[in-house]
């Protein structure tokens, strides 16, 4: 079945959840990216170890480290992600359609804001989790 694979039921999950955003939003954002966390090379069918410059299958993601995924829970139904910057309903609640979605963003108020849209694909693109250790290594910071 299609939402018995993890990636894409994440993808589903992230699709219904709403973002926060200022007055003067562009859709020409501007923020860093959070790393995937994807430690493993492959071929085009097993597990390989790391390939060095100029070998095949070189530059996976595996081979860069960058901004390690971290946030920050406000205790008031919001999560900030540290590295975008970028501020998300922490509960969204049961499933809902995406045109219900940009009702919920245009009526609701949570961590005292109100102006909150549904996020772009390259905004739910940041908070999808390509290991199975999200529960361990992610650092969530409560305030």
């Amino acid at each position: 079945m299609l939402y018995d694979n993890p990636y894409l039921k994440a993808l589903y999950l992230f699709l219904a959840i709403l973002l926060i955003h200022d007055k003067g939003y562009s859709q020409n954002l501007s923020y860093q990216v959070v790393d995937t966390k994807v430690s493993d090379f492959t071929n085009e069918s097993q597990l390989i170890s790391e390939p060095r410059e100029g070998d095949p299958f070189y530059g996976q993601d595996a081979t860069y480290y960058g901004n390690q995924p971290s946030y920050t829970d406000h205790g008031d139904g919001t999560i900030t992600d540290n590295i975008s910057g970028l501020t998300w309903e922490k509960d969204m609640g049961v499933k809902i359609s995406y045109a219900d979605a940009f009702s919920k963003a245009d009526t609701m108020t949570l961590g005292g804001k109100e102006d909150w849209r549904v996020p772009t694909l390259k905004e739910l693109y940041s908070l999808i989790l390509f290991t199975n250790d999200a529960c361990r290594t992610i650092k969530i910071i409560k305030i």
